[in-house]
């Protein structure tokens, strides 16, 4: 479609823009920040956060992108706490009607816990932070050897330690060596140490360890790497002998079909960041075990991203819900645009006086219904990228000043009319400002005619690939919200700038496309549930028939339409969040 094709909008990850149709539900807002926090060694850590908005609430707290606890409790407790634990941690507040993101917060972890029985002295108030300057080695050793791991790092003293297996911490690996006495195949693992003192804490590199149950059966680890998003990955194990079988693995999770010496990973994006261990067999049990380490960059973001769907009475209201974060207020540019799809893009129906309310939570922050033709308006168009809109058209826009929150805007038609409309939402900050806007969520009526296909477009900017979460929601804003008209079933489709297809699903938790006669794949489940619990969003109820798609996308220009499926007709949802 020629508008998406021209659209710029920025948007990442992390809310759900889920809206009552009679009256806004009120979405969460943090009105207590969590606060940073300095435990000693042992004792333990609890970070709070106070949060309004409809009933019931969930918290899902994150340290670094790995979520470390999601409940109904707003309280985060980290028991006993170690080095390990130091870092940054946020908590994304959610309900029905949308999420919030916390500030982030750090967490030092002072004292050296040692054997004294008294208080922890204090450590000096300033100083030097960590630094390695001797990383970890790689070791490659036989059943039953002993292995040392040393790491050699300079900093205002002390220094604590906290190595970690796998990501795991190790309980008794709190010094500069790890010794590990008589290794078994089970042992062979990534680990890495955290070194840590008053003024900070650095991770080390990554250090593999591989065991053979005879010398020599494994004769070359796979290597620890560092790539973009977007490449394409190969592992290598090399071995000795004939007759042998591998299996690999994903974090502890077994890959299907990825049986030989060479693990190829195409495309990878930030959820192929881990460990990967590779087992060697042959016809009387394993010969040897290894592990590599894969950690992906990306600089890439979601950038241009708008909605398009159709607006009529009463629930048949376009309403999309953004999210921004990070420091300080941000300029926002909100356009809904109705008559201009019709005299600039041929758009067949397009509404004709669409109104544009922009919310946070149930309060408006601002309307509009005739964009009147504003100097500073039009050139901020032009800034962002934005097709111009004609002076005395009645479309609609607002430029305004937000600050990190929940927001959503609306676009209504005039009683007794009806059209499509498109709403878009532009970052009209120039430079590098600190805050971003993240994630959007797009809910209309949805059909089986091409003018009530709900669609969505997005662009990706960055030398690298971006993760996206894609969602069309159906069935479960009825099942799980309550929502009436909800779309029976939906079905997702992705197309590039050319229009080519790239990627459909109809039943999120289904191999290939989803459809009727493929089978369930729960690994393809756990990926988009690991996704939707590190951008904050509900999860999709397993065996629905919403679709959903992960996908890593090279930097261009994207477009999302969620349809019904056999020609259902009903209220539906597009999401696309940023995965990090």
């Amino acid at each position: 479609m020629p508008t998406l094709t021209r659209l710029r909008t920025v948007i990442a990850s992390m809310a759900v823009a889920l809206l009552s149709v009679a009256a806004f539900a009120q979405a969460p807002v943090i009105t207590t920040q969590p606060a940073s926090a300095s435990i000693a060694f042992g004792a333990n850590a609890t970070f709070n956060v106070v949060a309004t908005g409809g009933a019931p609430l969930t918290y899902a707290w994150f340290k670094e992108a790995r979520l470390v606890s999601f409940s109904a409790n707003a309280a985060l407790t980290i028991a006993s706490v170690n080095p390990g634990d130091a870092g940054a941690y946020r908590v994304v507040v959610s309900n029905s009607a949308g999420s919030a993101v916390s500030n982030s917060v750090t967490l030092a972890v002072t004292g050296t816990g040692g054997s004294g029985g008294g208080p922890t002295p204090p450590p000096p108030a300033a100083g030097t932070a960590p630094a390695i300057t001797t990383q970890p080695a790689s070791l490659a050793l036989t059943s039953g050897a002993n292995a040392t791991f040393s790491v050699v790092a300079a900093g205002t003293a002390p220094l604590r330690y906290q190595w970690s297996k796998n990501g795991r911490s190790i309980g008794n690996g709190t010094a500069a060596s790890l010794a590990l006495t008589g290794v078994k195949l089970d042992d062979a693992a990534i680990y890495t140490v955290v070194v840590s003192n008053s003024a900070g804490n650095i991770a080390s590199s990554p250090a593999s360890l591989t065991v053979s149950a005879t010398a020599g059966a494994i004769t070359a680890a796979p290597a620890n790497q560092t790539v973009n998003a977007g490449t394409e990955v190969k592992l290598t194990v090399t071995t000795a002998g004939a007759g042998l079988s591998y299996q690999w693995k994903f974090n502890g999770r077994t890959i299907k079909g990825a049986s030989t010496a060479t693990l190829t990973l195409p495309n990878v994006g930030v959820t192929a960041a881990g460990n990967y261990g590779v087992t060697v067999s042959n016809s009387n049990g394993p010969l040897g075990a290894s592990a590599a380490a894969l950690a992906i960059h990306t600089d890439a973001r979601l950038v241009n991203i708008a909605a398009r769907g159709h607006v009529g009475e009463d629930d048949e209201v376009l309403i999309s819900g953004f999210v921004t974060r990070g420091e300080g207020v941000k300029k926002i540019l909100t356009r809904a645009v109705g008559p201009t799809l019709g005299t600039q893009f041929g758009v067949a129906g397009a509404l004709a006086a669409p109104k544009l309310t922009l919310y946070r939570g149930s309060s408006v922050i601002d309307s509009n219904s005739t964009w009147g033709g504003s100097a500073a308006v039009a050139a901020t168009f032009t800034a962002v990228g934005a097709f111009p809109l004609p002076a005395a058209s009645a479309d609609a826009a607002i430029l305004t000043n937000l600050g990190p929150a929940n927001y959503s805007a609306a676009v209504t038609a005039p009683r007794g009319q009806q059209g499509v409309a498109l709403i878009e939402v532009y970052d009209a900050d120039s430079g590098a400002p600190a805050g971003e806007i993240v994630n959007i969520s797009t809910r209309a009526l949805v059909g089986s005619e091409v003018a009530n296909t709900l669609i969505a477009g997005f662009s990706i900017r960055g030398t690298t690939s971006d993760t996206v979460l894609i969602r069309g929601v159906g069935p479960s804003l009825g099942t799980l919200f309550g929502l009436r008209r909800a779309l029976g079933a939906s079905h997702v489709t992705v197309y590039d700038s050319k229009g080519v297809e790239l990627a459909a699903n109809t039943t999120w938790g289904k191999s290939g496309k989803g459809d009727e006669d493929d089978e369930r794949d729960e690994d393809k489940e756990d990926d988009i549930d690991d996704a939707s619990d590190r951008v904050g969003a509900w999860k999709l109820p397993r065996g629905s028939t919403d679709s959903a798609l992960l996908l890593t996308l090279a930097p261009g220009v994207y477009s999302v339409h969620v349809t019904g499926l056999r020609s259902a007709t009903g209220i539906a949802m597009v999401e696309v969040f940023e995965v990090r």
